[in-house]
C-alpha cells in the first residue's frame, strides 16, 4: 500500500512540473516571436530595409535613365540639344513634358526638371506630407480663360461650382510653364500681364464669387506675385512639385486657410507672400529657404514647420 501511494504522490509532481514547463515554453516562444517579428518589421527591421533598398534602387535607376537620356542630347560641338532630350527619353520609357524652356520629367519617385543647358534639377516626391492630385481639365465649368504668361493659353483657368456649397466656386489652372501675373501696374488699373478675367482676388471686377478651393496641375512652375492676396474665403490651396517660384504677396491675407504645404521644389520665395496670417494657420516647408527673399514671412505670425532641414 505505501508503494502505491507514493507512486500516486509522484504523479502528481510529475504533471505540477510539466505544466510549469509549458508556461514557461509558451511565454520563451512569445519572446522569441515578438523579437523576430521586431526584427523583420520594426524601424531597422529587415523588411523595412528591404523596402528602402528597393526604393533607394528604383531612385538610382531613375537617375541613371534621366542622366543617360541628357548625356545622349548633347549634339557634335558638345552643347545640350533639347529638341533631341524627348525621343532619348523615350528610348527609357520617359515622358519629357516642355514646361517654359524647361524640361519637366515626372518618375514614380523623383520629378526632374532640365533646364536649357541641360543642368538637372530633382526634386524627391517623398518630401511631402500630402499625395499630389491629378488635376486636370473639368468637364464642366462656369468660366475658363487664359492663364499663360502674357495671355497665353498654355495654362487655363477654369472657374467651377464648388460640391459642398452651391453659393461658392473653386478654381483649377490646367497646363505646363509660367502663369501670367495678375495684379495692376498702374494707378490706371492697367493690369500688367493682360488676362482677360484673371486679377488678384482682392481687385476682381469682371467675376465676383467666393473661391473656396485652388487646385494646379503638374507642369506650372510659379504662382504670380499677388495672385491670390485679399482673399478671405479661401480654405485651401494645394500646390504640385513643379512649382518653382512664388510671387511677392501671392497669398497675402488668406486667413481662413488653415494650413498649407510648400513643397521642395520651390526655390524663391517673394516677400510678404504670408502677410497677415495668423498663429491658427500653419506653413509647412518642405524643402531649403536659402534662396528665398528674406521678407517672404514678413508681418506673418503663423505657425511655420520645416520639415527637411
Amino acid at each position: 500500500m505505501k508503494k502505491k501511494i507514493e507512486l500516486k504522490k509522484k504523479g502528481k509532481s510529475n504533471k505540477g512540473i510539466t505544466l510549469i514547463a509549458l508556461v514557461i515554453t509558451i511565454i520563451v516562444l512569445l519572446i522569441l516571436a515578438a523579437v523576430s517579428i521586431a526584427t523583420l518589421t520594426g524601424e531597422n527591421g529587415i523588411l523595412t530595409k528591404a523596402s528602402t533598398a528597393k526604393k533607394e534602387t528604383e531612385m538610382a535607376t531613375e537617375d541613371e535613365k534621366v542622366r543617360l537620356a541628357v548625356a545622349a542630347s548633347i549634339d557634335n560641338n558638345g552643347d545640350f540639344d533639347s529638341n533631341l532630350l524627348p525621343s532619348e527619353l523615350e528610348k527609357y520609357e520617359l515622358t519629357g513634358t516642355p514646361s517654359g524652356d524647361n524640361i519637366i520629367v515626372d518618375t514614380k519617385n523623383k520629378i526632374y526638371t532640365i533646364d536649357s543647358k541641360g543642368k538637372i534639377t530633382e526634386t524627391n516626391k517623398t518630401n511631402t506630407d500630402q499625395k499630389e492630385e491629378i488635376v486636370t481639365a473639368p468637364e464642366s465649368y462656369v468660366k475658363s480663360f487664359n492663364a499663360g504668361k502674357g495671355g497665353n493659353d498654355n495654362i487655363i483657368g477654369y472657374i467651377v461650382k464648388n460640391t459642398k456649397n452651391q453659393n461658392a466656386y473653386d478654381m483649377i489652372f490646367v497646363g505646363t510653364g509660367e502663369m501670367g501675373t495678375g495684379w495692376y501696374g498702374n494707378t490706371e488699373g492697367e493690369l500688367r500681364e493682360p488676362l482677360s478675367d484673371y486679377a488678384s482676388f482682392g481687385s476682381m471686377t469682371t467675376w465676383k464669387a467666393d473661391f473656396i478651393n485652388i487646385k494646379f496641375s503638374s507642369g506650372i512652375i510659379n504662382i504670380p506675385e499677388w495672385t491670390f492676396n485679399g482673399s478671405n474665403t479661401l480654405e485651401k490651396i494645394v500646390l504640385p512639385n513643379t512649382i518653382e517660384r512664388i510671387g511677392d504677396g501671392a497669398f497675402y491675407g488668406n486667413n481662413n486657410i488653415k494650413n498649407i504645404t510648400i513643397p521642395a521644389s520651390v526655390k524663391n520665395m517673394g516677400y510678404d507672400v504670408f502677410c497677415y496670417w495668423t498663429l491658427g494657420q500653419t506653413i509647412t516647408i518642405m524643402g531649403s529657404i536659402d534662396e528665398w527673399s528674406s521678407g517672404w514671412n514678413g508681418r506673418c505670425d503663423a505657425n511655420i514647420v520645416y520639415k527637411n532641414q
